[in-house]
């Protein structure tokens, strides 16, 4: 039996940032994932905040690095607005630097980097059963099963972790999930620094639709909904986006679609606690995403980085490895907050299209502005009150 010092599961963004950094400081290391391809199937918008915006988002943060180094490596194309398209097709452009990335050749680099510092990687390999007491992970591989012994298990295994559930944490729940589809389009008609964010509750109740620039007349084209507020198809939602709406169809109408994807995103905030005594859950699993966009990359990439060093400092200074939890929650945890309550607020009005207009129309692009960034809540809770929306306690963390 194979003893690590620590084993991570999930090679995505959190899984394989923590391996990284785990390797990095001379931990013996074991990545495995159930894909057969790292990065494959892409499932993910691509669209990154530039370095600028990394450090207004995350100005606590120490470990940003790796993901700023990253997304300028993997970049396809630069954006320097964000367009919001109301029900009604009014638009307001915001001022946002962002790039579009190849996210395979990102998801990709990480685990190469990661062998490259000596982590062993294990693809088509299902984590099974977790024997907590006895520091053991079964794997299944190659439809034959193996155990191996850790010091230190990273569970980054994405929305509903078996990992996470099979200890007992309170993972996201199905209900603060958003549920996505998204194709590759050419023959589009883009503006190649324009990332467009379409809010209606007919193409996308509960969430929103997106027209992402990958470079001269291509684009990923997607939306997310949610059950809570609409259970139809997925494909429905998406064909009529494309086909029917008054501003996206123009740009869309004459499209060939190369490939289609879904996803889960889950949008519940964090997980209340993200370790339970050598065990630490990173990323989608610990629901560390920006809840009101569903963007989880960069917070992911930035827990993993804390997980590795936490995992290192445990192992070679005794370290508590509850001092994870600690550390994300001081970089990250207050604009990941902001962004649940700003869900929250919003869920009061996203599937009304009457007042979906009125509240981007007197926000404006300066609110929106604040919006994108998870810098405004009073705000928008003053201006709910206007239109007599707040319920009582509907705010409340």
């Amino acid at each position: 039996m194979k003893l690590y010092d620590v084993v991570v599961v999930g090679a995505g963004p959190a899984g394989s940032s923590a391996a990284l950094k785990a390797s990095e400081l001379g931990l013996k290391t074991l990545l495995v994932d159930k894909k057969r391809e790292v990065g494959v199937p892409v499932q993910c918008g691509e669209y990154m905040p530039h370095e600028d915006e990394v450090k207004r988002m995350f100005p606590n943060s120490k470990h940003t690095s790796r993901f700023i180094e990253l997304t300028k490596a993997c970049r396809r194309n630069e954006c320097d607005v964000v367009r919001f398209v109301s029900p009604s097709g009014k638009m307001y452009d915001v001022k946002y630097r962002a790039y579009v990335i190849d996210r395979e050749k990102f998801d990709k680099a990480l685990v190469d980097e990661a062998k490259n510092n000596g982590c062993e990687v294990l693809l088509k390999t299902l984590a099974s059963n977790v024997y907590i007491n006895d520091n053991k992970l079964a794997l299944i591989r190659n439809g034959r099963c193996e155990v191996v012994s850790f010091k230190v298990l990273i569970a980054a295994d994405g929305f509903n972790s078996g990992v996470a559930n099979s200890l007992g944490l309170k993972t996201t729940s199905w209900e603060d999930k958003a549920t996505t589809i998204q194709r590759v389009m050419g023959n589009v008609s883009v503006e190649r620094n324009v990332c467009e964010m379409y809010w209606d509750k007919d193409c996308s109740p509960g969430g929103y639709a997106w027209i992402i620039p990958k470079g001269e007349s291509v684009a990923n084209v997607g939306l997310g909904i949610r059950k809570k507020f609409s259970k139809g198809s997925l494909t429905n939602f998406l064909n009529h986006f494309i086909s029917r709406h008054p501003v996206a169809s123009k740009r869309l109408k004459d499209g060939t679609v190369s490939s289609t994807v879904g996803g889960v995103v889950p949008v519940g905030g964090p997980i209340p606690k993200t370790f339970h005594k050598n065990i630490i859950v990173v990323g989608d699993a610990a629901g560390q995403v920006a809840a009101h966009v569903g963007g989880g990359v960069p917070s992911s990439v930035i827990c993993g980085e804390i997980a590795g060093e936490t995992a290192y400092r445990h192992l070679k200074e005794g370290a508590s490895i509850g001092e994870y939890e600690e550390t994300w929650r001081k970089e990250l945890g207050g604009i990941l907050d902001r962004a649940l309550k700003l869900r929250r607020i919003g869920d009061l009005f996203i599937n009304n299209n009457r007042l979906i207009d009125l509240i981007l129309g007197v926000l404006g692009e300066r609110g929106l502005s604040k919006l994108i960034r998870c810098e405004m809540l009073n705000e928008l809770e003053i201006l709910l009150n206007s239109v007599s929306l707040r319920k009582k306690g509907s705010f409340e963390g």
